[in-house]
């Protein structure tokens, strides 16, 4: 009978556990077994008197590596959150409800473990409690869950009026297992690096593609519109790379090699490429306030826009100078996506309140918005100025 061997727990105050009175103690287990047994085997009364009794389950849980812990009860509940909103109106007394369904259920349990193992069949259930990631409650009445055991796990060893029983309570709390549910995920700071990475490659080898200068006086033109480009991009950027000393060097040590490459512009167009977007990258690792980066490349993004020239002379200029530029305003985005990517892999606080989180979104949509309107216009215009050149052509 699996209902008296594992799932019903004789109360103390009940059987009177006395260290002085131990015969007795198994004395009475052994008559009130029998007796239960003598009921039970022959339904002597058994429809009138306990038809619930084949409802109830042997209790156990299944750990996340997969081995089964039987344990037994007394006492069983559950406690379900319900999901809802509260909405009140001016001049009008009471308030709207809106269900919005039910959050996590919860199996509060004292388990407990009998018999000369009681200590080792409780120390190896603690184990499995603390054990990473989805187990499986088998409720001896409330049917099996997917779970995972939440709050504080409290064992029990009374010497005195508990001989032979070992009592570990703990919450067990259902949990989603849909593969659809979106589950929170810790980037790590080398998936970032090889984003960026594939990133750089794609950018570098797209900018050398477009700028292809015909003739000498398109070199120059292209060479000059990167020079520019490139300080102002230091300029925009030298405020927050001096927050941090180290950075500070390593931006300026990039700087001055990326001056020496454009002196040799149309033999090291990649390398240019390159080393435009390291130095753009140097400053997004400052540990500063998001909002602060924001706003650095935010500068540097409306100094790009601004300085643009509208009519340049000739159709290779206006696809060189368009190629720089957006080479930087994705050099610009990308950074600084990466950076706040990186402060949030490496659990720095990125907002300290909810209004500093709702003004940096705004930023952050503010400038993501203002790069691609740019760029989608400046693509149309290529587009038609292309089409132009082969109309004459």
């Amino acid at each position: 009978m699996h209902f008296f061997s594992s799932n019903i727990v004789l109360s103390s105050s009940f059987l009177n556990f006395n260290k002085n009175n131990i015969r007795i103690k198994y004395v009475s287990i052994l008559l009130l077994k029998f007796f239960f047994y003598i009921v039970f085997r022959f339904d002597w009364g058994y429809s009138g008197f306990m038809p619930w009794i084949d409802d109830i389950a042997d209790a156990s849980y299944v750990s996340p590596s997969g081995t089964e812990y039987f344990f037994s009860f007394q006492e069983v509940s559950k406690e379900t959150d319900l999901k809802t909103a509260s909405f009140t109106m001016p001049e009008k007394d009471g308030a709207l409800i809106q269900s919005l369904g039910f959050g996590g259920r919860r199996f509060p349990l004292s388990c407990y473990f009998t018999g000369e193992s009681c200590f080792e069949d409780a120390d190896s259930f603690e184990r499995a409690l603390t054990e990473r990631g989805r187990g499986e409650l088998r409720h001896p009445v409330y049917g099996s869950f997917p779970v995972v055991p939440t709050g504080t796990i409290k064992r029990s060893d009374d010497l005195v009026k508990g001989l032979n029983v070992s009592v570990v309570e703990i919450t067990f709390s259902e949990t989603i297992v849909d593969e659809d549910v979106p589950v929170s995920r810790v980037v790590t700071e080398d998936a970032i690096d090889r984003g960026m990475a594939d990133f750089d490659e794609a950018a570098a080898f797209e900018f050398a593609s477009d700028m292809d200068p015909a003739s000498v006086s398109e070199g120059i033109k292209a060479q000059n519109t990167m020079v520019e480009q490139s300080r102002g991009l230091r300029d925009s950027l030298t405020p927050l790379a001096k927050a941090d000393s180290g950075v500070w060097g390593d931006f300026q040590s990039q700087y001055k090699s990326l001056e020496k490459s454009l002196d040799n512009f149309m033999a090291d167009k990649i390398s240019i490429a390159y080393k435009t977007l390291r130095l753009a990258r140097l400053p997004s690792r400052v540990a500063v306030s998001a909002l602060a980066k924001v706003e650095a490349y935010a500068s540097m993004v409306n100094d790009l826009i601004r300085v643009y020239k509208k009519d340049p002379v000739g159709a290779k200029s206006i696809k060189h100078q368009y190629a720089a530029t957006r080479l930087q305003l994705q050099a610009a985005v990308a950074n600084l996506s990466s950076g706040l990517a990186l402060s949030i892999s490496g659990s720095q606080v990125i907002c300290s309140s909810r209004e500093a989180a709702l003004q940096l979104a705004e930023a952050l949509l503010d400038l993501f918005d203002k790069v691609v309107s740019f760029c989608d216009s400046k693509a149309s215009r290529d587009i038609f100025v292309d089409r132009v050149k082969q109309t004459a052509g």
